[in-house]
């Protein structure tokens, strides 16, 4: 018998480790992740996202995520502005246009910088 009147209360950042090791042993076919990595510091988010990388080969991965690290790697990223397709198509595609919103995005996160030449460069290191 289960008692579950003496529930136990973890931190934010130990549910989210649960949640990854289920989605790691269940394998399902469709993967929603909704700030998967939003209560992790940098160093286990980093860890965490080689793992998700690893483990999107096989399945359909929706990411919902505010820090843009999270998602450069994604296949196709989508860009919402209240509510509305703003722009879609892979990091290196939203990066390339200097006006777009992702590319706004990215300038102020650090994760972009500006050359000389008014471009865009974007050999930088993802944090």
């Amino acid at each position: 018998m289960c008692d579950t009147s003496s529930q136990v209360q973890l931190p934010g950042g130990q549910k989210q480790r649960i949640a990854i090791a289920r989605l790691l042993i269940r394998k399902p076919k469709i993967v929603l992740f909704d700030e998967a990595t939003s209560a992790l510091n940098a160093e286990v988010e980093e860890k965490i996202m080689h793992i998700f990388n690893q483990t999107r080969k096989d399945r359909t991965c929706v990411t919902v995520a505010h820090r843009l690290s999270t998602i450069r790697d994604n296949e196709k990223i989508i860009v919402l502005v209240r509510g509305k397709l703003k722009e879609e198509g892979t990091d290196e595609q939203l990066s390339a246009n200097p006006h777009g919103t992702y590319s706004q995005l990215l300038l102020p996160a650090g994760l972009i910088t500006m050359t000389t030449k008014n471009t865009y460069n974007t050999e930088t290191d993802y944090f």
